[in-house]
């Protein structure tokens, strides 16, 4: 009964705006401390006060210990917690740095010891964070990122398809913040960064599948509304060419390693999967982005010169492979080859 008169006055004065700042976070403090103390206090009171607080309270000191406390419940009051999972993912947007920076180790923390779980939306602002115009919270989402992503990264190569659509207005308050194409980028390079390349290829298989096939099979309008997904996808699938290319040229520095047999294995391993990726590119990719060129050409929309560069990116990649698939259209082949001829003179000069 004590306990639950005291978690009452906290909440009281955790949901009084009027109260001095200090009260405040002295109120989350306590409600965190009595729900460890007790299950019924945890269920009725202080999760939902504390989950309240940090989405908002006016006060950034206020909010970082509101998460603070509900990272520490998260431990021990794991469900509760868990179904307030949307306001400790929101915290990762939260105006103030500190905050922001304070989610991510918290939520690395916890979906790292499987006290929360790694939801989509969870997952996509955790990579959008790894771009964030502060630093240290940029920083700090690149390493969270990496060490949440090796222990998901099946979960994760799936959400990549989620990332793009929520950027491209699927989740309001992520595009805000980061929907402009300069802020896309550098997320979507953090979630290829902390995937395997195997993984990768997963991601780029689900791209073509979700995004590609069906915008090359939509009706004119709706696949003019489609523009922004379609140039994330595309930015995306040159990105992992531009990675593996780079991949294949490290294993050809890496003759001399140290460890020639370990070496041998990755390299086998790297070939193995090269050959995967190679054989979907040509057999399920190429076709789909010279359907798509043609009918964005016509239609004269701008997405059609980034299925072009993307095509440039498999050639340069894969060379007389991506010739053999353009030899029904010799004048593309001709003019990607052009392409990359002017791209590398640029490049020289």
């Amino acid at each position: 009964a004590a306990a639950e008169r005291l978690a009452a006055a906290a909440a009281e004065t955790l949901d009084d705006d009027g109260a001095p700042r200090a009260a405040r976070r002295a109120a989350a403090a306590a409600l965190g401390g009595a729900a460890r103390a007790s299950e019924p206090v945890a269920r009725t009171a202080a999760v939902p006060r504390l989950a309240a607080a940090l989405e908002r309270d006016g006060d950034a000191a206020v909010r970082a210990t509101a998460l603070a406390a509900l990272a520490d419940l998260a431990t021990v009051r794991t469900a509760l917690v868990d179904a307030k999972a949307g306001a400790l993912a929101g915290a990762l947007l939260d105006p103030a740095a500190a905050v922001r920076r304070a989610a991510v180790v918290a939520l690395a923390r916890l979906v790292g010891r499987d006290y929360l779980k790694l939801r989509p939306e969870l997952c996509h602002r955790l990579a959008c964070c790894a771009a964030d115009a502060d630093g240290a919270v940029a920083a700090a989402a690149a390493h969270a990122l990496k060490e949440v992503v090796d222990d998901n990264q099946g979960r994760v190569a799936r959400h990549v398809v989620g990332l793009v659509v929520a950027l491209n207005g699927g989740d309001a308050a992520l595009a805000a913040r980061y929907g402009d194409a300069e802020r896309r980028g550098p997320v979507y390079a953090a979630a290829l960064a902390a995937l395997s390349p195997e993984r990768r290829g997963e991601a780029t298989a689900r791209l073509a599948k979700d995004v590609l096939g069906p915008a090359a099979d939509a009706p004119d309008a709706a696949l003019a509304k489609m523009d922004g997904r379609l140039a994330d996808a595309l930015r995306i699938l040159r990105a992992d060419l531009r990675l593996r290319k780079g991949a294949r040229a490290k294993d050809r520095a890496d003759d001399d390693a140290d460890d020639p047999a370990a070496a041998a294995l990755d390299k086998a391993r790297g070939r193995l999967l090269g050959r995967a990726s190679k054989k979907h590119l040509l057999e399920q990719v190429l076709p789909t982005l010279l359907a798509l060129r043609h009918r964005l050409r016509a239609l004269r929309l701008g997405v059609a010169a980034d299925v072009e560069a993307t095509l440039a990116e498999a050639l340069r990649a894969h060379g007389a492979a991506v010739d053999a698939v353009l030899a029904n259209d010799p004048m593309l082949a001709r003019e990607l080859r052009y392409d990359l001829k002017r791209a590398r003179t640029a490049q020289a000069c």
